[in-house]
């Protein structure tokens, strides 16, 4: 069963705070919901990570390469942040090698998003 605790979230917001200081113009909302799901969202920052202009979007965090291939910059913040993520908490799927499966018994699941809904991303000057 999924399951990631008030202090590993903790450590996740440390280490992506410390290599994306606020300093720098970077904010970040990272948020526990249900034991078993991080989000972490980026609200601000000096990069433009909205190109498209849509406000908020979800980053898919198994395609980063290739849903980024042409932007070099985006591509490494968003592998960077999913990095900062697996290694504070190991994430596995402990059902991978069975095929009768039918579902992932995973240690957490995460989501990256650029914006919220009701609160759109901001590139700041």
């Amino acid at each position: 069963m999924a399951y990631i605790s008030t202090e590993d979230v903790k450590a996740i917001r440390t280490e992506i705070k410390k290599v994306f200081p606020a300093k720098k113009g970077w904010k970040f909302s990272i948020t526990k919901e249900h034991h078993s799901m991080v989000h972490i969202q980026i609200m601000e920052s000096k990069v433009d990570l909205d190109p498209e202009n849509k406000g908020d979007y979800e980053v898919n965090h198994y395609y980063i390469d290739e849903t980024f291939k042409d932007n070099k910059v985006l591509r490494y913040v968003f592998n960077r942040i999913d990095k900062i993520i697996n290694s504070v908490k190991q994430f596995e799927d402990r059902n991978a090698g069975d095929m009768s499966a039918d579902y992932a018994d995973c240690n957490f699941f995460y989501s990256i998003t650029v914006g919220k809904w009701d609160k759109k991303f901001v590139k700041i000057a």
